[in-house]
């Protein structure tokens, strides 16, 4: 990576099959109004049309389409690491294909690491939109931390490795923070990658977060987020893969203890629930 960063801050979008919403995602980040920005889009060996959709924006000199040698599938981590690798940014953005950024959400959250400068990354609420359907909704998500803004230090909260409070789309975060190697893992079968890489940025320095929403979440059939509710245990597993892949990329002794025994928790826990059903099958 370059000392000197080239512009100001680069968005990190991976695409998989995500014809439906990444033109979305693409346009809300045009429409921040930052010049000096660029947009790098994987597409991640799509089998849609979304390398279709993708070729409209060809002639957008702020966007680059990335894609994998062979255009093969590598799944999310590679596909934000291939990103990095050509990201010039000062400041790195994360957003998801099936996401949006709000009005001014860049030009504020840069804003607000411009003035905490003890602060390695900044997030926020999001706005929920849900295809599902009905007012009960089991994937609301949990990124509201409270109503007021607060700088704080995520080894300290209480459910450190424990559970994931914060969106990825949200994140923006300073380049020289960011470790591709050990925040973004070669592959990961299941779908916590977005916590890997908040945990590793959490045992560097400090959070800010604005309780302002920032980002339209978008919770539809297809999400991943839909079919950990759908699939019995898949929760489970994903929990044990973050543990297995988190452990040895934490620092110190107690802190991989708290996760060994957090894994262990979850191991359990997914031993009775196949063992429960294995009952019921017979």
């Amino acid at each position: 990576m370059p000392d000197v960063p080239a512009c100001l801050v680069s968005v990190i979008i991976p695409a998989y099959n995500a014809e439906k919403f990444v033109a979305a995602a693409i346009s809300s980040a045009l429409a921040q109004g930052i010049e000096n920005c660029e947009i790098l889009v994987v597409n991640d060996g799509s089998s849609d049309r979304t390398a279709e959709v993708l070729s409209q924006f060809a002639d957008q000199p702020t966007v680059k389409i990335l894609t994998h040698p062979g255009g093969i599938n590598r799944g999310v981590c590679a596909s934000r690491r291939l990103a990095l690798e050509q990201a010039r940014g000062e400041f790195i953005a994360f957003l998801d294909a099936d996401d949006e950024y709000l009005p001014g959400k860049l030009q504020r959250h840069i804003g607000l690491l411009r003035e905490k400068t003890n602060a390695i990354a900044v997030h926020s609420g999001v706005e929920l939109k849900s295809q599902q359907g009905g007012n009960d909704n089991p994937w609301q998500p949990a990124f509201d931390l409270g109503p007021e803004p607060r700088l704080y230090d995520l080894k300290r909260e209480k459910y450190f490795l424990r559970r994931n409070h914060i969106c990825n789309s949200t994140i923006v975060c300073r380049r020289s923070a960011l470790q591709p190697d050990r925040d973004l893992p070669s592959y990961m079968v299941a779908g916590y990658e977005d916590w890997i890489i908040v945990t590793c940025l959490g045992t560097r320095g400090l959070f800010y977060y604005d309780p302002q929403p920032t980002v339209i979440y978008l919770v539809h059939p297809s999400s991943y987020s839909t079919s950990l509710y759908q699939r019995s245990g898949l929760i489970e597993l994903n929990f044990i893969e973050f543990y297995l892949t988190m452990i040895p990329r934490l620092p110190g002794f107690l802190m991989k203890l708290r996760a060994c025994l957090a894994l262990l928790v979850k191991l359990v826990r997914l031993a009775r629930l196949r063992s429960s059903q294995s009952a019921s099958e017979k």
